[in-house]
């Protein structure tokens, strides 16, 4: 069935009333949509809400298919890559200065206990399932495992490395040193892209708990949006001339 345009508005505006929202007309011709706050009003063209995803590879496929794009009322688009966890897929500005968002991509990550010291049991976990396998995670992980816990466990410290008592046999002990720092690589941004890799200061505690610290003052997040942006463009060919209307900005 058909809706006319007049019966299309009646509907509209009965929701509108419902949600507490009207829309009013200025002077000029310009519409507001008025409830808490006041907004421009524009009801033929942008999208009501984005599409929302967990991969990059979703807003690569969507721009590849033209979806959404082929009618010429939109031109050119952004790619904001805003952080290692959130790019948002964006129109050109429209007649008010607003930007239209058709997508926003955010992975599914785990979090992470940084920080803060934990059992060994839990840190074993978190670091067999949240991180790349890589030499010092496999060294660190070595060493929890042959930590020993008793009346008599000694943990060492100069402010900088650390020594305790590990098991070097069946029913002998022996003193090593807490690898220290640590390089690992934890899942912290999209699947498709390098996990950025970067310092973390390992401790332990007198009750053998153990805690990783973050040390490389946050630029991993910077290394991750360059590798998101070096994704982009090497999926939709950015180098080349075919796709002239898509920026990537990270």
């Amino acid at each position: 069935m058909d809706l006319s345009t007049e019966t299309l508005n009646h509907i509209e505006q009965k929701a509108l009333a419902a949600a507490d929202k009207t829309v009013i007309t200025g002077p000029n011709g310009e519409t507001f949509l008025v409830g808490e706050n006041v907004q421009e009003w524009h009801q033929h063209w942008q999208a009501k809400e984005p599409i929302t995803t967990s991969t990059l590879s979703s807003i690569v496929e969507y721009l590849q298919s033209g979806t959404d794009l082929k009618t010429g009322s939109r031109g050119k688009t952004i790619i904001h890559i805003i952080s290692p966890t959130k790019v948002q897929l964006l129109g050109e500005l429209d007649p008010y200065g607003n930007r239209e968002v058709l997508m926003v991509a955010s992975p599914v990550v785990d979090r992470m206990e940084f920080g803060r010291f934990i059992d060994r049991e839990r840190m074993n976990i978190m670091l067999q399932a949240m991180f790349v396998p890589n030499d010092d995670r496999a060294a660190v992980l070595t060493f929890i495992g042959n930590l020993t816990q008793d009346n008599n466990v000694n943990v060492s410290d100069d402010g900088v490395t650390q020594s305790a008592t590990v098991k070097t046999g069946v029913a002998s002990q022996g003193v090593a040193k807490v690898p220290n720092p640590v390089n690992l690589m934890p899942y912290r941004t999209f699947g498709e892209v390098a996990q950025p890799a970067s310092d973390f200061i390992f401790r332990v505690n007198k009750d053998t708990d153990a805690a990783l610290f973050e040390a490389d003052g946050g630029a991993w997040r910077q290394e991750a949006i360059d590798n998101i942006k070096v994704y982009l463009a090497d999926q939709l060919n950015l180098d080349g001339t075919d796709n002239s209307n898509i920026t990537v900005l990270g």
